[in-house]
């Protein structure tokens, strides 16, 4: 694969989100390209894919060839070599089962159903979606459908596969086995193009790595310098007379004719008090967080008594009611009446993304959809408690969140 000189211009904007970007593949290899949140990691896989252009329209300048055939305008079915997960896999899912999903892709090539078979066997067992097969995938985990896209693209051969951050609700174990598929399909001469922020977890891997663009500013801060702070707040509350605010014993659950999933599980949470939950992909954190924040039900689980709560799910996307983050904050403002939607739009005015206020939400990198996510369920705080001051605790927050999640 060939990229010359590709730069890219969203419609309606001056800026270019790619701007003459070059990689030449002459050989079966592992490429990482790293970039911080907002970077145009995305936007470059769905070129890589050929699709930027047919989604989202604007202009597009450069070439891109695989095997001598230009991607940009196939003719021979080019684009069927090249096989991209998304950073948002939920929308990758078109089949009522995993088994189906998995299929889907290898019938529609005419692949024999034998080989069909073969590959899902291989590639369930190397991703641990063996006992998945019968579930829907709109069921799964955050990390199991994470695992069930990339089987589902990879089951199709593509001579290249694209990665946009491919691990990023993966746990320890499930990267170690899309790390070992992707050394698999290197062995059999495939190459596999990485789109990430945390180059890291890919460095026992050889590869080549390029920097999409240059960074924003550099920080002093580090991970360490963020948990301390959490800590240092976490020790202030724990000095301060504890009030609880709910208490969950023995709580167990399971989804029908599934084996627990939950089981006599106890938590107490105190005023001011920061807990993680940690947990391997499919152990039910998710399911958990519904329940204490409403969204599912069950007589063997109560409910905390709270004036409110406020949930943001690990896909944003389930929040979001309108095209865009100007026509959600709008509408906010009039359901909840008082809110202040003016003062946290200028939050993003001074992030520097005001013109993305009036993007597709769809179309934003996952780290500007989780911070317009986090507005929204932020918003709807300031309502419930009437206090305007909470404008500086978003600032805050949402200045804190937006580094996380673009380190």
């Amino acid at each position: 694969m060939q990229i010359k000189g590709l730069s890219y211009r969203y419609p309606d904007t001056n800026k270019c989100a790619i701007d003459d970007f070059s990689l030449g593949l002459n050989e079966p290899s592992l490429v990482v390209i790293g970039g911080s949140g907002g970077s145009g990691k995305s936007t470059l896989a769905r070129c890589i894919a050929g699709l930027q252009v047919s989604l989202y329209g604007g202009r597009l300048n450069g070439t891109i060839t695989c095997k001598g055939h230009s991607i940009l305008t196939p003719d021979d079915g080019t684009n069927a070599k090249i096989g991209l997960v998304s950073d948002q896999v939920s929308r990758q899912f078109l089949m009522p089962t995993v088994r189906a999903e998995l299929c889907f892709g290898p019938e529609n090539l005419n692949s024999p159903p034998v080989e069909i078979q073969k590959r899902l066997t291989d590639l369930t067992k190397a991703l641990h979606l063996t006992h998945l097969l019968d579930r829907d995938p709109e069921s799964l985990s955050g990390g199991e459908k994470q695992r069930l896209a990339l089987a589902s693209i990879a089951i199709m051969e593509p001579e290249v596969l694209v990665l946009d951050e491919p691990l990023s609700h993966l746990d320890p174990d499930s990267i170690r086995s899309c790390l070992d598929l992707c050394q698999n399909l290197l062995d059999r001469k495939k190459s596999v193009i990485v789109l990430t922020t945390n180059r890291d977890l890919w460095l026992t891997q050889k590869h080549h790595f390029q920097p999409l663009a240059e960074d924003h500013e550099s920080t002093t801060e580090t991970p360490s310098t963020y948990l301390n702070s959490l800590e240092d707040l976490d020790q202030k509350a724990n000095q301060e007379t504890k009030e609880p605010l709910f208490k969950i014993e023995s709580f167990s659950y399971r989804y029908a004719k599934e084996k627990p999933l939950i089981e006599n599980f106890d938590l107490t949470l105190d005023r001011g008090e920061i807990q993680l939950l940690v947990g391997p992909n499919g152990s039910g954190k998710s399911t958990l967080l519904q329940f204490i924040a409403g969204i599912l039900e069950s007589d063997a689980f109560e409910k905390p008594v709270l004036s409110s709560i406020g949930y943001l799910p690990q896909d944003p996307e389930s929040l979001f009611l309108h095209d865009t983050l100007e026509e959600e904050l709008n509408y906010m403002s009039d359901v909840l009446e008082s809110t202040p939607a003016p003062e946290l739009m200028e939050i993003f005015i001074e992030r520097g993304i005001d013109h993305d206020t009036t993007s597709p939400l769809r179309s934003l990198p996952a780290s500007e959809r989780q911070i317009a996510a986090l507005s929204l369920v932020l918003l709807a705080e300031i309502h419930q408690r009437s206090q305007l001051s909470h404008i500086e605790m978003i600032r805050w927050f949402i200045e804190k969140v937006e580094w996380m999640l673009s380190e």
